[in-house]
This record gives structure tokens, C-alpha cells and sequence, in this order.
């Protein structure tokens, strides 16, 4: 199958096929859903149970993760349905009237033949007949339904992808400016700090107070937060513009984004730096909310 020019797939989707064979048609519906893994359920027309192993290794070749919901059916034509009569079926209905009628030969009344209708009563010996090359025809009905629904993916996945990539980008824009707070934010509370102390009239130990001011101002550092925020973001780019399966790269990214931006929230000193990781971490919940349907 042609590959998608956008790497990224959604994970739902849904496709139906038909395909006009002798006596009437067949039909593939696949429905498809977020799930961690790949995870099938076939139902095929009975009498049909060998293919399943077939149908799930062709759809396996396409998916690598949701919850597939695979249904064929056979849908016989309400004319030219083709009919036709178990043969062995009727030959041992015939041969057991027999076998009856001689071991009760003196029966009265006198026991009949079987009639004609008596035997197209009986279950199974009519039957609708099945179309040929029945194995090939059910294969090529899945195929075609498996094209559509990777076609429906990928549509979604690319619109998911531009999403995502919005995101990113807000993200991004908001680290210059909470690099810069973080830069003036050390300085002003120290200031703010040492006005305090001057104010209130006592006398400190200029060594211990610049010791601990110092201390105080590394707590509130956030640089290397803000670096490795920046570090994810451009590997969340670099695996959106990558091939195959992206979703549990990119769910692995948001929770380090997570994790830097709750670290950073927990270090700010100033109401403004506290909204911008606000901001971060709203952006980060939104996109894992979008790479949960992300194959």
C-alpha cells in the first residue's frame, strides 16, 4: 500500500467495502479506536472461521495500534441467489425413508414415500450457494476496506499533526519571554529583599546574608527547565516530520515537558513567571489529550 505523505495517523477511523461476486455481494465494515496496542476483533460469514487468521495478518500489515472492529457479511441477491441441494443430505433422507418403509411394511395405513417438500423442509438441505473463489473474494473485500480506513487515518492524522504543531509552537514562544522574568525576577526579589531587611531595622551578617541570598536566588533558577523544555520541543517537532508509528514517542515527550514545567512551576518567584508555567502546562495537557488518538 502507498504510504501516507504524513506520517502522523489518527487511530480512529471507520471504512466500508463491497465487492459484487456470483449470487451477491460481500462487505467489509472496519471501525477503528485509540487503544496502547493492536487489538482485533473478526467476525466473518459462517462456514468461514479458517480465513480469520488470514484477515488479521492482512490488517496487521497496515495498523500498528487500535482497537479494530472487523465485520464481513454476505449479502445473497434476492434473485439468481443461485440455490442448490445438499446432496448427500437428501440421498441419506431417502435412503432412512426407505429403510423405514421396508421395516414397517405391514403398517397400517401403508406408510408413504417421502415427498419432495417433506425433504426442501428439512434443515439444510436447500442452501443458498456460496460465490467463487469465496477465500480470494473475502481477502480482496478486506484489502479494499483496509485502504479506506487507512486513507480516514491518515486524513485525521494530519490535521492532528497540524494541531500539535500549533502547540509547539505556542509553547515555544512563551519560553523567551519566561527566560527573560526568570532573569529580572532573581535580581527584583533580592532587591526587594535586602529593602526589607533595611527597613525593619536589624542588623545582619552581610557574609551570611549574601550567602543566603545567593542560596535563595539558585532555588528560583529555572534555566536549565527552560532548556530542556526547549530540547523536547524540538524533538516533538523532529518525530512529527519522521516516518511510522508516532504516538508513544510523543506521549513519552509530553510527560518530560511535564515534568520540566511542573519543576519550573514549583521554582518561580513571580506571579507573572507562575502564569507563563500555567500557560506551559495547559498547552502540554491539551496535546497529550490529542497524542492519545495519535498512532
Amino acid at each position: 500500500m502507498a504510504a501516507m505523505t504524513d506520517p502522523v495517523k489518527s487511530m480512529t477511523g471507520f471504512a466500508r467495502a463491497q465487492l459484487p461476486v456470483a449470487g451477491g455481494e460481500l462487505v467489509c465494515e472496519l471501525r477503528s479506536v485509540n487503544h496502547r496496542y493492536l487489538e482485533m476483533a473478526v467476525r466473518l460469514p459462517a462456514g468461514l472461521g479458517a480465513l480469520e487468521s488470514v484477515v488479521r495478518a492482512r490488517l496487521a500489515a497496515g495498523l500498528a495500534r487500535g482497537k479494530i472492529d472487523c465485520h464481513v457479511s454476505w449479502n445473497a441477491a434476492p434473485v439468481g441467489m443461485g440455490l442448490t441441494w445438499d446432496r448427500g443430505l437428501v440421498a441419506e433422507l431417502v435412503r432412512i425413508d426407505a429403510e423405514i418403509r421396508a421395516t414397517h411394511a405391514r403398517h397400517e395405513p401403508p406408510l408413504g414415500p417421502v415427498r419432495v417438500a417433506d425433504i426442501l423442509a428439512w434443515p439444510g438441505a436447500v442452501v443458498a450457494a456460496g460465490p467463487p473463489d469465496l477465500e480470494d473474494a473475502v481477502l480482496a473485500v478486506c484489502v479494499q476496506a483496509l485502504t479506506a480506513l487507512l486513507a480516514h487515518r491518515g486524513r485525521e492524522g494530519a490535521r492532528l499533526a497540524e494541531v500539535l504543531r500549533e502547540k509547539l509552537d505556542c509553547m515555544a514562544a512563551v519560553l523567551p519571554t519566561l527566560r527573560a522574568a526568570a532573569g529580572t525576577a532573581a535580581t527584583t526579589a533580592v532587591e526587594r529583599l535586602r529593602a526589607r531587611i533595611a527597613a525593619s531595622g536589624v542588623e545582619a551578617d552581610p557574609a551570611r546574608l549574601t550567602q543566603e541570598l545567593v542560596s535563595w536566588a539558585q532555588r528560583g533558577d529555572i534555566e536549565e527547565e527552560i532548556d530542556r523544555l526547549g530540547v523536547h520541543i524540538a524533538e516533538a517537532r523532529a518525530v512529527l516530520a519522521g516516518k511510522g508509528p508516532v504516538g508513544r514517542r510523543l506521549d513519552f515527550l509530553l510527560q518530560e515537558l511535564n515534568r520540566e514545567a511542573n519543576t519550573a512551576g514549583a521554582k518561580v518567584i513571580t506571579a507573572a513567571q507562575a502564569s507563563m508555567a500555567v500557560d506551559l502546562k495547559v498547552l502540554i495537557e491539551h496535546m497529550r489529550e490529542q497524542v492519545q488518538n495519535v498512532e
